[in-house]
């Protein structure tokens, strides 16, 4: 009961339903209706929950469900998993932490890369999916749905991966290309807020603040998995040609009005 109510056996806690907005109420584990009911009072006739499974496994559970729901695990690529630029075809794979629910009838898949739209596949009862023609480098974001004989949809936790891209990233100091050579450079913030696990970053040479604002809260967040190199005077093909002496790369904290925190 949101907000309480007096009275024996009620909650005031949240039940940690499954997908409350889609009128999903089965049980959560952690739930705090979970084995917090009475046996005595289950009536002897009312031996199956609304799903058809055991009324009482142990002590009964508050509501119509009984039990936790038990969630598909993915378990291939790995999780952060990193492929070359040239790999275009990946095996997702997923299964259970013990046995399968009795009840299941179909798998559903959803991917989406970069953020785009998502996929949908119905992968039947199969615990593998192919995924082929990925030409797009970036982020390949997927989950898989167990679907019961009831219609219910139990999503495992959505998995990441990751394919290289086929250049480094190039980065100037007030770039605002796409990053994708030296003429059509990015800016190091924007570089950093869409990397993929494995980048290069080329920095040609110059000053770089995390913000054009006076806001000195703003940091740069270099993630792991993420390579900078500086150095370069802005027209270099490999990495070797760069002279982080001659051609001085600095990230800067001075934000605001210059020299001011010095």
């Amino acid at each position: 009961m949101q907000g309480g109510y007096d009275g024996p056996g009620n909650l005031d806690t949240d039940p940690l339903f499954h997908v409350a907005e889609n009128e999903d109420f089965r049980l959560n584990s952690g739930s705090p209706a979970l084995e917090t009911a009475s046996n005595a009072l289950v009536p002897l006739w009312l031996t199956k929950d609304i799903a058809g499974s055991a009324r009482i496994q142990g002590t009964a559970d508050m509501g119509p469900y009984e039990g936790a729901v038990k969630l598909p695990v993915t378990s291939k690529p790995a999780q952060g998993a990193v492929f070359e630029a040239t790999e275009t075809a990946f095996t997702l794979e997923w299964g259970w932490t013990g046995t399968a629910p009795a009840n299941l009838v179909r798998y559903e898949l959803e991917y989406s890369i970069n953020g785009g739209s998502l996929v949908t596949v119905n992968a039947a009862m199969a615990t593998t999916y192919q995924l082929s023609g990925v030409t797009e480098s970036g982020k390949i974001s997927w989950r898989v749905a167990a679907v019961d004989e009831n219609g219910n949809y139990t999503w495992s936790a959505w998995a990441q991966f990751f394919k290289k891209r086929d250049h480094p990233v190039y980065v100037k100091p007030n770039g605002m290309g796409t990053g994708k050579a030296w003429n059509d450079a990015t800016n190091l913030q924007a570089a950093l807020a869409d990397y993929i696990l494995g980048d290069e970053l080329w920095l040609a040479a110059g000053t770089y603040r995390p913000t054009t604002t006076s806001n000195r809260n703003l940091a740069f967040e270099i993630r792991e998995g993420i390579k900078i190199y500086g150095g370069f005077i802005g027209n270099e093909s490999v990495r070797d040609a760069r002279d982080w002496y001659r051609n001085r790369t600095i990230l800067s904290g001075d934000i605001g009005v210059p020299g001011q925190y010095k």
